[in-house]
């Protein structure tokens, strides 16, 4: 899998969030980076590599399949400044 380090990124975050995950998981995913160096900067590692937008895809597309919720088809915007502009929001 060519995004496997990401995927590995995304459930490493995951593991320090309690369950059960609430519908902005993945918002509270992308703060846990924004918040933690080490992670922040892994994160701009991982954007040299992928890209941003492939970067912030696969984050969302992978807090979906760890935490086993599904997209409601609704989005919020996520604050200005943020690493996303948006993100969707899930459901169990």
């Amino acid at each position: 899998m060519k995004t496997q380090d990401i995927y590995e990124f995304v459930d490493e975050v995951l593991r320090k969030r309690s369950w059960p995950w609430p519908e902005d998981i993945t918002y509270q995913v992308v703060q846990a980076i924004e918040n933690d160096p080490s992670w922040r900067r892994r994160y701009q590692q991982l954007e040299r590599k992928h890209g941003r937008q492939s970067l912030n895809s696969n984050i969302g597309y992978y807090t979906r399949q760890i935490t086993g919720l599904a997209n409601s088809g609704k989005r919020r915007k996520a604050p200005a400044g943020s690493l996303i502009k948006s993100y969707a929001i899930l459901v169990g």
